[in-house]
């Protein structure tokens, strides 16, 4: 099995990635289309603008991620490293603005009367930006070990990726109200929004630990220490919440825009 792995074409075993990438980006347009996307031309989006700022990084990263997918897979690694200097400052940009609307998000829910809730559900998007950091991080420190760098970039953006899949089932819950989204009604329980996150570590995870066990006869460690960590985190970040530690997070983040 390693030996065939071994001789498997690169463009053929960098495939899997651009399907991914491509499905990635399906997940952003269902997710985030009919309550950003669409919204905003119309005049139908309400928020600061923070969430603009927010909304553009994390929308092109699923891009940039495509386009290296497409570069890696044809051969085309001179472009792929120049655009990773870009991905590097498009990262640490995402991660400035994460903060910053999650310190609005605070302060809007405080000021409607629902600010326990909103702490509870800010445990979703602020464990979304640390893994993604974490995952990105350890990727550029792993840049030149092909195998380590492309998994983890995978991971980074599966750490984001939930969102746009639980927009989804939110889209459908909401289909009777037009442009709805999450942060204009009270924010539900995140024990309820480790779903979506499970189901999307599941049918990603279960695929590239298929290809794999087929191209290299094993599962590479990357995914099996990192999805270990997607799914672990995933499955119990619900349960900071209403702690003092958690209590103190969400200080530090309202205290962040005074």
């Amino acid at each position: 099995m390693i030996a065939a792995a071994a001789s498997l074409p690169k463009q053929e075993a960098g495939r899997i990635y651009v399907w991914i990438a491509s499905l990635f980006i399906v997940f952003v347009l269902a997710g985030f289309g009919p309550t950003y996307l669409l919204a905003v031309p119309l005049g139908r989006f309400e928020g600061p603008a923070i969430l603009h700022v927010h909304g553009a990084l994390f929308l092109a990263w699923p891009v940039l991620f495509l386009a290296q997918a497409l570069l890696a897979a044809r051969g085309s690694m001179r472009l792929h490293r120049s655009l990773g200097l870009l991905g590097i400052a498009l990262a640490s940009a995402m991660v400035f603005a994460g903060t910053a609307a999650l310190s609005s998000s605070l302060h809007t829910w405080i000021e409607r009367g629902i600010g326990e809730q909103g702490r509870g559900i800010t445990v979703i998007a602020f464990t979304n930006l640390v893994l993604f950091a974490l995952f990105v991080t350890a990727a550029i420190v792993q840049r030149r070990r092909s195998d380590w760098h492309r998994r983890l970039m995978l991971l980074a953006t599966m750490s984001i990726m939930g969102a746009a899949v639980a927009r989804i089932v939110f889209n459908i819950a909401a289909a009777p109200t037009p442009f709805a989204r999450p942060g204009l009604g009270v924010p539900p329980d995140p024990s309820l929004v480790m779903i979506p996150f499970l189901a999307l570590d599941a049918l990603i995870l279960g695929a590239v630990a298929l290809h794999d066990r087929r191209v290299r006869g094993i599962v590479h460690p990357a995914y099996v220490i990192g999805g270990a960590t997607l799914v672990l985190v995933h499955a119990t970040r619900h349960l900071l919440v209403g702690t003092a530690a958690w209590r103190a997070v969400t200080d530090a983040l309202i205290a962040l825009s005074g």
